[in-house]
């Protein structure tokens, strides 16, 4: 069985915090994302803004990234969500793609 999720209305800034740090893993030395927008993992406010400024297709695939990266501790809790309503199945696989 197949099940398909449209998502929509993602608010960015809360998931800064959970995205810039892939993003500094990703970008590595590039110049336009230095290390110091980032303190320890934690967005500062330039990253937030940094990401807020990203046009809207592009943080939808750094999203799906982070998704797919992911994808076995979303399965888990998919499956551990369906198990407290009395569900027992198995979720194979988790992907995300950036329409």
């Amino acid at each position: 069985m197949k099940i398909t999720l449209d998502i929509s209305n993602v608010d960015y800034d809360a998931l800064a915090d959970v995205l810039l740090p892939m993003l500094e893993e990703q970008m590595g030395d590039n110049v336009w994302f230095p290390a110091a927008l980032t303190s320890g993992g934690k967005a500062t406010q330039a990253a937030k803004s940094m990401l807020r400024r990203l046009p809207q297709q592009r943080k939808d695939a750094i999203l799906a990234n982070y998704i797919n990266r992911s994808r076995d501790k979303i399965a888990a809790l998919l499956m551990d969500a369906a198990r407290t309503k009395g569900l027992n199945l198995t979720v194979s696989n988790v992907r995300a793609e950036n329409d």
